[in-house]
């Protein structure tokens, strides 16, 4: 189903492909703050967005809309400790965003600081409202030297999906490639393992990892008739029902540079006992002409536009980046 999903619905428009590209000066600021280190990346309404940035001496929110050849910027918010002390005293290092109806979630990585914490709620002032602690399943594998949680999403149940960058350091060689999807619950707290994310397999001198997370729209009806030899395909016809998600792997090779990846997945049933996903290649960014750096956020918004968001490390050798593609004609929206 998803080799053919991904075969005969979900082939990158390149010919009518319209992409906007927005890339920043190490020393931009805005609004008085510099931008950068932008991970996590959420949707909030018709041309607007909003950002996580993991500056752990002052982390923020930074919301922009795309107007017309330019970006609008609102002031950034800096997160407040409930407290109402700066964040920056738990070396916080936010990750993924999502929004909710009053603000966002983001999920962090762990620090020495911030060793069992990896998901907070936000309201709309910048203030840390909540936060849930990691599910027994991984809190026992201590994760602090390796708990970055740089995706979240959310899936058809309400609940909050997210994933290690890497899969922990202590798994034994033959699950050395799997990394745990994670399901929240936001009212309860609850966090359960709901199967796990093979990485592509690479050689040892390149670092890889998953570094966002997304639910892909309806899919567009695809008008040819059904064929005995390629099962599935009539089911792709009617209307793709919404358990598919894309993934983004990084791969970083040292004086090569990043390669970003998309795949496109199921997840598991929450009855089955958790397992490997299955997934399929979607595409490569570079396929499409673009030449990206260290992408960390990616979401497609309401209108079946793919946003991306690269993080420059607040280093001069990398770039800030948002890139928006307009994937729409792939989508039944």
């Amino acid at each position: 189903m998803l080799s053919l999903l991904t075969a005969l619905v979900l082939t990158p428009p390149l010919s009518s492909l319209t992409i906007e590209y927005h890339e920043f000066d190490h020393e931009q600021e805005i609004h008085g703050e510099r931008l950068g280190g932008l991970s996590g990346l959420s949707y909030s309404d018709g041309d607007c967005y909003a950002a996580v940035s993991d500056a752990r001496d002052k982390p923020s929110i930074f919301r922009f809309c795309f107007s017309g050849d330019d970006l609008s910027w609102e002031q950034p918010l800096p997160l407040i400790h409930p407290s109402g002390e700066p964040m920056s005293a738990m070396q916080l290092d936010g990750e993924g965003l999502e929004t909710s109806p009053s603000g966002w979630w983001m999920s962090a990585e762990l620090t020495v600081e911030n060793p069992d914490q990896f998901l907070f709620h936000i309201d709309h002032q910048g203030r840390v409202s909540e936060s849930i602690l990691l599910p027994p399943e991984l809190a026992d594998l201590e994760l602090v030297s390796n708990g970055t949680f740089e995706a979240l999403t959310r899936i058809a149940d309400g609940s909050l999906l997210t994933a290690l960058e890497k899969p922990p350091l202590n798994y034994p060689i033959d699950r050395s490639l799997l990394t745990p999807l994670v399901a929240i619950n936001t009212a309860t707290g609850d966090a359960v393992i709901r199967g796990y994310y093979p990485l592509d397999e690479v050689s040892e001198k390149v670092d890889r990892g998953l570094v966002a997370l997304g639910v892909l729209p309806p899919l567009v009806r695809q008008e040819k008739p059904p064929s005995a030899d390629q099962t599935g395909l009539e089911t792709l016809e009617t209307a793709t029902p919404p358990s598919y998600f894309f993934a983004v792997e990084r791969h970083y090779e040292p004086g090569v540079g990043n390669k970003i990846v998309f795949f496109v997945f199921e997840l598991v049933n929450a009855e089955e006992v958790p397992n490997t996903v299955n997934k399929q290649r979607w595409f490569e960014l570079a396929e499409l002409g673009i030449d990206s750096d260290n992408i960390e956020g990616a979401v497609i918004d309401s209108y079946g536009r793919l946003v991306l968001i690269s993080d420059n490390n607040f280093s001069s050798h990398q770039r800030t980046q948002i890139i928006r593609l307009d994937f729409s004609s792939l989508f039944l929206l």
